[in-house]
């Protein structure tokens, strides 16, 4: 069952849990730098008073630096594109994309390619297409993610921002194997690659269960 209730003892753990997200996606942030985004991008920020303070924070908001919407270009060949979304978007897949059929992610626990409609941050996908041509999308910024790796190969994602591969935090430390790998268009052949773009997927290589986090 559910129930709705305020004060104090439900407003401290929703708030430490939103810095504790801030501090994970900004690690060098203090916890001083931390309250004063949150109070920033809060819905009294201009106005507050004795009654509600700043008012009701914004995660995302404070996450991404007051962009609440980006358009990203996603570039697609005629045959087979490995890409991502490093936007949140509620539409079907193919509704958005001029693809045959659906977008395939990877399940490496069961060594298997998936049929996908909604769009996961943080996970790359096959896409069919057959003409060659760049489709905007606009969606909700994607600055961070964390994702569960299988021992093996993993088929991951962007954020909304180019990122240098070789930051990317991972535990236990040393799980991950060499570069990203992406899937070149034009040779159709996979390349090592030390950055990651927006829009595109990698395969990553796992020496054993693990997690990463991409962005922070």
């Amino acid at each position: 069952s559910f129930g709705a209730f305020g004060g104090t003892s439900a407003a401290c753990p929703i708030a430490a849990g939103l810095g504790a997200v801030l501090l994970e996606a900004h690690p060098d942030w203090t916890p001083i730098m931390a309250i004063d985004s949150v109070k920033h991008y809060a819905s009294k920020s201009a106005t507050p008073d004795n009654d509600v303070g700043w008012g009701i924070p914004n995660l995302l908001l404070t996450l991404t630096g007051g962009i609440d919407s980006i358009t990203i270009p996603l570039s697609l060949v005629r045959g087979w594109s490995m890409i991502s979304f490093p936007i949140i978007f509620e539409e079907d897949i193919r509704d958005v994309l001029p693809i045959i059929g659906y977008a395939y992610s990877f399940d490496p626990e069961r060594y298997a390619y998936e049929r996908d409609s909604i769009a996961t941050p943080g996970v790359g996908y096959f896409v069919l297409s057959d003409v060659d041509t760049t489709v905007y999308i606009t969606g909700v910024p994607v600055p961070i993610y964390a994702r569960q790796l299988h021992i093996g190969w993993n088929l991951v994602g962007s954020i909304c921002r180019n990122f240098a591969y070789p930051s990317v935090d991972s535990r236990p430390d040393g799980a991950l194997y060499g570069d990203a790998y992406l899937f070149n268009t034009e040779s159709r052949r996979y390349e090592e690659t030390e950055t990651v773009e927006p829009g595109k997927g990698y395969w990553i290589l796992s020496l054993e269960p693990s997690k990463i986090w991409v962005g922070r």
